[in-house]
């Protein structure tokens, strides 16, 4: 049985609700999933909505996006340092200085659109995020003299 998260996004909950409540659930046998269909059922009833995220393994772990995020910071600061400010990477009128917010909207969301066809980083997968990291890391190696490697447990 692959692994199963979701989010339920929900104030409303009883006391009896809350046996299979909080921000991340993992999934992992039959009893869990029927506790959990349980708890979607009660809590569907009784609001307007409820938010669901399936998770699996072969989707990026929270691990890969405090890296992403890592990342893109580093990039920014790179860029930062080497004077490389929006004009000279992206060719925008005016000057602005790099944040990690910045490099995510404005490098690794397009890169990820056109490489992997996705635009959210929870839909990626595990390689396509070490594919994207790549793409990247090549770029401004080659075109600004910049190496920022993707971080991992051993950086």
């Amino acid at each position: 049985m692959s692994l199963l998260h979701w989010v339920m996004m929900n104030n409303h909950l009883t006391e009896s609700d809350k046996a299979f409540t909080g921000r991340y659930n993992r999934i992992e046998d039959d009893y869990q999933l029927k506790v959990a269909k349980e708890s979607i059922d009660k809590a569907f009833e009784k609001n307007p909505w409820i938010e669901i995220q399936i998770r699996t393994p072969s989707t990026r772990t929270i691990k890969q996006n405090n890296a992403l995020w890592l990342f893109c910071n580093q990039i920014s600061d790179e860029l930062n340092k080497n004077g490389l400010d929006m004009r000279d990477v992206l060719s925008p009128k005016i000057f602005m200085e790099w944040t990690g917010d910045q490099v995510m909207q404005r490098i690794w969301k397009p890169v990820m659109k056109v490489h992997c066809n996705k635009t959210s980083t929870t839909r990626l997968e595990k390689k396509e995020v070490t594919e994207i990291a790549d793409i990247l890391t090549r770029h401004f190696g080659e075109t600004h003299g910049i190496v920022v490697v993707f971080p991992s447990d051993e950086s």
